[in-house]
């Protein structure tokens, strides 16, 4: 397919999700377009203000047949979105991360990655150029090796450094095939070094970007910093995440949030007999979540112990998770989830 025809496609699926928000619709016609998969929960850094281990539940590996069931729903439904490797641990620490990438690929389903690069062997990036991934993006929060160990308690920055550095090397020498982006959470930790870290990663990279510290969830280091800055955000406008998002833990249980650390609103499960994406989509559930983000009447979010009412992702500015901020920077926001896909 064409770049022109990828675009129309996918142009055509957003015009009609932006329709149905501004119609204040709970039921949603267009497909989710944002697929978040957890390989595991286990990771090899102790970030400070990441979910804390406690609160991660039963850690795990996700089985290659659970990922089968995802990708084959989505071929069924020929749902060519891309699928973000990620959750509550680091994705390389699963040894079949790079089978998972190449059965997707053929099977048209394109696979992101997102990682802390610990892992990010020479080996490593040429398994997955050669499966086929779409884009590898680093979180990386600081810019010097003692900002680094105070974030992650480890002692790597250079070896995290050199692995992304040579993924980019060895990315160019490939024609370019993956979209190259970088990541930091600015903190109290890191701020100082915050421009510093842009005017080094922004030229050597397709995107490089820095978010603010979220409570989200009432986890990590940082809560009570994220909670301050909460303070003085405006009006809670209602969240677009669940008119586009849906994610799955290791153990196959499937999310409306990317922030449910505790998977406390689940919706169905991988290995449920008669699992099926799309028939999860519009389950009533979800759309009881969508109609409390579109009255701001967050009393069913609240029954279930779901703290929407006070998250701040919707309410941080130029995020694109405000229902009128998406709806009114709707070009924003189609750029940002699809121009790792838009190559030749």
């Amino acid at each position: 397919m064409s770049v022109f025809n990828k675009l129309e496609r996918y142009l055509e699926i957003e015009m009609m999700r932006r329709d149905c928000l501004m119609r204040r619709s709970d039921f949603c016609p267009a497909p989710p377009n944002q697929f978040y998969v957890e390989p595991t929960n286990h990771c090899n850094n102790r970030c400070v203000m990441c979910v804390p281990i406690e609160k991660k539940r039963d850690l795990g590996y996700m089985p290659f047949e659970r990922w089968r069931r995802i990708v084959d729903s989505m071929a069924k439904h020929k749902l060519d979105f891309p699928v973000t490797m990620i959750g509550r641990g680091e994705p390389l620490m699963h040894k079949e991360l790079v089978e998972f990438v190449d059965y997707a690929s053929r099977n048209g389903v394109p696979c992101y990655l997102i990682t802390n690069g610990t892992l990010l062997t020479e080996e490593k990036v040429h398994g997955l150029l050669k499966a086929g991934i779409k884009k590898i993006q680093l979180s990386l929060h600081a810019h010097s090796a003692e900002t680094f160990h105070k974030i992650t308690g480890r002692n790597t920055y250079d070896k995290v450094k050199s692995n992304y550095l040579r993924f980019l090397e060895i990315n160019k020498e490939m024609g370019r095939p993956c979209y190259a982006s970088i990541m930091a959470v600015e903190s109290s930790l890191n701020k100082h070094e915050v421009t510093e870290f842009q005017n080094y990663w922004t030229p050597l990279v397709d995107r490089c970007f820095v978010t603010k510290v979220y409570s989200a969830q009432d986890d990590g280091g940082f809560a009570e910093e994220a909670k301050a800055r909460c303070d003085l955000l405006p009006e809670h406008p209602g969240c677009v995440i669940p008119w586009y998002f849906m994610g799955f833990r290791h153990n196959g249980n499937v999310l409306p949030c990317p922030f449910d650390f505790e998977e406390d609103f689940v919706i169905g499960n991988v290995d449920d007999p008669d699992f099926d994406i799309m028939e999860l989509w519009n389950c009533e559930r979800i759309r009881k979540m969508r109609q409390s983000h579109l009255s701001r009447d967050f009393s069913f979010t609240d029954q279930e112990k779901y703290p929407c009412r006070s998250c701040e992702v919707p309410r941080t500015p130029d995020n694109c998770k405000g229902i009128p901020e998406w709806i009114e920077k709707f070009h924003k926001a189609f750029a940002r989830q699809y121009a790792p896909l838009i190559k030749d």
